[in-house]
């Protein structure tokens, strides 16, 4: 379908198209939730980011490294559930000089799954680590020319992306460094073979964009769009904080997150008494059901720093699935629990990058669609304008 197509009546989908080509829709902007909510479940005083592989989420507090299975609750605490992992950095002898862990990936190269994990240490400078995922153990780690390093991610070819991270100066560029994965597979050493570049990124309308306390960051799975997130204390600038969703084609921002409103609501308040300080997130299709009580793709960290008790974690959680059932006629946003009763409206509601997803019925309804959707249908057939 291309953007303008005018639906005719009689247009007809059936069940059998839902999933085809996903890689091009993977605009994650429809708020599902959060779990957990405001909670403590052992990973949550000064977390920090999060991965994952096929089965686990991987987590990081400042002091910790989580791995925890996929069908564990979230919400619960994760400390002595079966098939639980945690290392305390302390346990690393070989990484004593370092006392803070950031926002870490994995990345699958050969037939092993690493970990690549931000370090940093008092009067030393930053280091990338990376341990293998099946255990957690460390493999090597190589030190970076920055002043400061809070997020990695790393490209579908294996680069890897950082930032400048402070809070007090602006930051205008991502960083690309190359990696020997072969090497690091066969002889587990970490190399560097070329970088930093920098690469600038720019606002919507293509001038420079400038930010500040880079908090993570992910691909795609595709690796069409940077999801990004910033934020700080005292800042007041709606555009400068929460999650900023990239196109590496133009290094152009294409979206961003709303606080409190919105359909790409990323709720946070900074400053006292509340600290809520966004963190490290991950791009992980869980609408298998596997993770109790969790839907979508994107799944973005929140730390409430509380001063005098422990910290809260929340985790927000988003889709690019805009749901349409005729039968409901109770409150509309989209989502499973309260999808709109008609096409039209789901449609007006979408951006490019969305997919409406239909349950089966008859939609008899004309529309024009000026937007980079696809329909689906859901649970039979579909039958639009009559």
């Amino acid at each position: 379908m291309t953007p303008s197509q005018v639906i005719q009546a009689g247009l007809t989908l059936a069940a059998a198209c839902v999933g085809v080509a996903a890689d091009d829709y993977e605009a994650f902007y429809l708020y599902l939730g959060d779990r957990p909510s405001e909670g403590n479940p052992g990973w949550h005083e000064n977390g920090q980011g999060l991965a994952h592989d096929e089965d686990h989420w991987f987590i990081t507090q400042a002091d910790r490294i989580w791995k925890i299975p996929v069908e564990h609750n979230l919400a619960v605490p994760a400390g002595g559930a079966p098939g639980v992992i945690v290392r305390s950095l302390s346990s690393y002898s070989e990484l004593g000089a370092y006392n803070h862990f950031g926002d870490l990936v994995h990345f699958h190269y050969r037939d092993t799954g690493y970990l690549l994990v931000p370090l940093e240490g008092p009067g030393i400078s930053p280091a990338l680590a990376v341990f293998r995922a099946d255990d957690l153990t460390h493999v090597d780690r190589v030190s970076l020319s920055l002043q400061s390093f809070g997020w990695c991610a790393v490209s579908p070819d294996g680069d890897v992306y950082t930032s400048h991270n402070s809070a007090s100066s602006f930051l205008s560029s991502f960083l690309r460094y190359t990696v020997d994965w072969e090497l690091l597979w066969a002889a587990n050493d970490l190399e560097i073979t070329s970088g930093p570049i920098e690469i600038p990124f720019y606002t919507e309308s293509g001038a420079p964009l400038q930010l500040r306390y880079a908090q993570g960051g992910e691909f795609s799975p595709g690796g069409d769009l940077l999801y990004f997130v910033t934020g700080y204390y005292t800042d007041t600038d709606d555009l400068a904080e929460g999650i900023h969703v990239f196109d590496t084609s133009t290094w152009r921002r294409i979206q961003h997150s709303t606080n409190g409103y919105g359909h790409f609501n990323y709720e946070f308040h900074t400053g006292f008494d509340t600290y809520e300080e966004p963190e490290g997130l991950t791009v992980w299709d869980l609408d298998d059901g596997r993770a109790p009580g969790i839907l979508g793709q994107l799944h973005v960290m929140m730390v409430d720093n509380d001063e005098l008790s422990a910290d809260d974690v929340y985790v927000k959680h988003y889709t690019h699935i805009i749901r349409v059932d005729a039968g409901n006629y109770g409150f509309q946003d989209g989502t499973p629990a309260s999808p709109f009763n008609t096409v039209t409206g789901a449609i007006n509601y979408s951006w490019d990058g969305a997919e409406v997803r239909m349950l089966a019925n008859t939609y008899n309804e004309p529309m024009t669609i000026s937007k980079r959707v696809r329909l689906t249908a859901e649970g039979g057939v579909v039958r639009i304008g009559g």
